[in-house]
């Protein structure tokens, strides 16, 4: 009997909320089979599922176990606002220095090379606890959206990292991208034994420099691609984290 009353009080707030089975299943993570099964009164909702669900039902924990409005005072209801103002507050803070650190990334490239890891990592963990620890509420499209627009401001940083390194030894070693071509063309006319002018191989070195710019332009734009994959994963697995199923609650009847 219980069941049946809190399954009518859900159904009954999911369409004043203007949502169908479907979409509240989306927003939890879960089927609309779940949904409806709750709604029928054949089974109740998990228990991590609750503050959740009774967020996007717009009403209390206690209020969808008792299966019935309850009467707010000010107070109580002033208390309410507050708390989601202050986790609101929390999560834009966490997700914008998570993007600050992203940003930070980048001028750590010219200074420290194990920095700049270790700030991509805390970057990368501050992504995922902003969402695993500060849920909102939002359908697993719009979060792996978020996470391809988070992967995109990166601009493929860790490939750019690797390739800032190699330039750094290089540079330590006395040489230059372009000295080092420059040699190869020498070698090369002289292996096959043909006559050289400095001009001709400046010519030549400036030619290959320039396909080599190409080239790195492109793998620029396949780093930036792969960089939004990596934010659309962890925004997937971020959100699988936070719905992942628990323990149901047994009802007696």
């Amino acid at each position: 009997m219980e069941n049946r009353k809190i399954g009518a009080f859900i159904a009954e707030r999911r369409k004043e909320s203007g949502l169908t089975q479907q979409a509240l299943a989306d927003r939890l993570g879960l089927t609309n089979k779940a949904v409806s099964k709750w709604e029928t009164g054949d089974g109740l909702p998990d228990i991590t599922i609750l503050p959740a669900l009774a967020e996007n039902l717009g009403v209390t924990v206690d209020e969808l176990l008792a299966g019935e409005r309850r009467p707010k005072t000010p107070e109580v209801g002033e208390q309410t606002r507050k708390y989601l103002e202050d986790r609101a507050h929390r999560r834009q803070v966490v997700g914008l220095l998570a993007v600050a650190v992203v940003g930070a990334c980048g001028g750590l490239l010219r200074t420290s090379e194990w920095l700049y890891w270790v700030m991509l990592i805390v970057s990368i963990a501050g992504y995922i606890g902003v969402h695993v620890y500060f849920p909102g509420k939002e359908p697993l499209r719009r979060r792996v959206l978020f996470g391809a627009l988070w992967g995109a401001g990166m601009k493929g940083l860790p490939f750019v990292a690797l390739y800032t390194s190699w330039m750094r030894g290089q540079i330590a070693d006395g040489s230059t991208p372009k000295a080092v071509i420059k040699d190869l063309v020498i070698d090369w006319y002289e292996w096959t034994g043909r006559s050289f002018e400095l001009g001709e191989i400046n010519q030549r070195t400036t030619q290959i420099m320039d396909l080599i710019t190409t080239y790195y332009r492109l793998l620029l734009v396949v780093a930036w691609i792969l960089t939004m994959l990596l934010g659309m994963l962890l925004a997937f697995l971020s959100w699988k984290v936070q719905h992942k199923k628990s323990p149901k609650i047994v009802s007696k009847n």
